[in-house]
């Protein structure tokens, strides 16, 4: 588990580090497959620790793929990493081959945020391919990698190799990188294997394959890093290991992307809640609109007040007739997909913040975005079940929590935070920073640091 670290990243701080480490890089060998310029949440931690571990003493060779077929691209996230060397390599995978199959210029897609591929190879993409390939389709990306890894292995000193999963599949590049070559070797989970195909595949032999693949890995790698602590102890039970290789570095939030709030984005005439992220079947804002439907009901004046925002991409359900069915049109705005930056000022333009996770999701589940809206200082209206995401509003008095399948639990909250918005008392009561130091992007991939180290001495 990451220790609380006090105060937050100085210059002072950062020039000291960089002068004690200048003489002494180590590199890591950094395999992701969800790396910029992919856009979504599942890119930022990877982003975030490459951008800060050459502070601490590491010099961070990245491993991904090529362009592929994605959800959404944001290209400004790769001008924080202009020093970094970041290598491409092809995959067979079905992403890759369905943009080659797109005919998608390449220029165009890295300028779109938001793209749009094809329903049918979508729905083909997560269905089929998934219900066929264990862990994950991204297996035909293995070969490519190992390939290029062992270049980078010849020409570089490389200290140590990190892999960032999901997809899970990525974990076996370091399962046999490290058999092969005999480097130290981290596994970092941003999702808990468990969740997925493990428990809900379509046949025992699915499962069974799928749970001996995870016992692989998480029982060869030196040490292995969760996001969650729940996490870390299902794999300590899964792999019966000492509960000292387990670390816990939750996702979090980037400080310098918080300092500037877009006026454009403001309106103090509208009680302006705002739902940043992505939304799926599993994870849809229906009950919170029907308690909208229903507080608008007994309080007519919210009607004119209410704004609603849904800031992310959407797949698989038709979010405009919840609206609609809900007669909430004229207030609801889907902002679709835009860039990380972008959505942190509409964090700040708004009023109230509300959090989804659905009742059946894992207690370990935190939503990467969590992390983001506490440090904006907004309250939250989390509507999560039991687990991480209702430990974390409660631990920093960020909000109310209410289950997520409770219509008029919800209704009630919104009326008592409308009531308070008019009367300007809808605040935290909190100071803004306080308790989250641990958070902040800096202070993490500090923590990730001290554990290469670790793993590299110890061997």
């Amino acid at each position: 588990m990451i220790s609380e670290i006090e105060g937050f990243k100085s210059h002072s701080k950062t020039s000291q580090l960089r002068s004690k480490f200048k003489n002494r890089m180590k590199k890591v060998l950094f395999i992701s497959y969800y790396f910029p310029p992919m856009g979504l949440s599942g890119v930022q931690r990877s982003a975030k620790f490459v951008k800060y571990l050459p502070e601490f003493g590491w010099e961070p060779i990245v491993l991904t793929v090529k362009d592929v077929l994605y959800h959404a691209y944001d290209p400004n996230l790769l001008k924080e990493l202009v020093k970094t060397k970041i290598i491409r390599t092809e995959s067979f995978d079905p992403l890759r081959i369905g943009l080659k199959l797109s005919f998608k210029p390449k220029k165009n897609l890295k300028n779109n945020t938001d793209v749009n591929h094809p329903f049918l190879f979508h729905v083909i993409n997560r269905h089929l391919f998934s219900w066929i390939f264990i862990p994950d389709v991204k297996i035909f990306w293995i070969p490519h990698a190992l390939k290029e890894a062992d270049r980078i292995l010849y020409k570089h000193h490389i200290d140590l190799i990190f892999t960032t999963s999901p997809p899970h599949s990525v974990q076996f590049i370091g399962w046999l990188l490290k058999t092969k070559q005999h480097i130290p070797w981290i596994a970092d989970f941003r999702d808990n294997w468990r969740t997925e195909l493990f428990e809900r595949g379509p046949t025992a032999l699915h499962r069974k394959l799928d749970r001996w693949m995870a016992t692989c890995v998480v029982s060869k790698a030196d040490k292995v890093i969760t996001t969650t602590e729940p996490i870390a102890i299902d794999f300590a039970q899964l792999t019966r290991r000492h509960q000292r290789d387990f670390f816990t570095i939750p996702n979090g939030f980037d400080q310098a992307e918080f300092s500037i709030t877009p006026k454009s984005l403001s309106d103090s005439e509208k009680w302006t809640i705002t739902y940043c992220g992505t939304l799926y079947p599993e994870r849809n804002p229906y009950q919170f609109l029907q308690a909208v439907g229903k507080a608008i009901h007994d309080q007519p004046d919210l009607k004119k007040k209410l704004r609603i925002q849904f800031v992310g991409s959407v797949f698989e359900i038709d979010l405009m007739r919840m609206i609609n069915r809900c007669g909430l049109n004229k207030m609801v705005e889907v902002k679709g997909y835009v860039p990380h930056q972008e959505s942190i000022g509409y964090l700040m333009a708004s009023d109230c913040l509300l959090l989804l996770i659905a009742k059946n999701e894992s207690k370990g589940v935190a939503t990467g975005k969590i992390y983001e809206y506490i440090a904006s200082g907004k309250p939250i209206l989390a509507l999560v079940p039991e687990g991480e995401a209702k430990k974390l509003v409660i631990k920093h008095a960020r909000g109310i929590v209410v289950p997520p399948d409770d219509v008029d639990g919800i209704k009630a909250q919104l009326i008592r935070a409308f009531d308070l918005w008019k009367r300007k008392d809808l605040k935290i009561t909190v100071p803004r920073w306080k308790g989250i130091e641990q958070y902040s992007r800096w202070h993490q991939t500090k923590a990730l640091a001290d554990i290469f180290d670790r793993c590299v001495e110890s061997k």
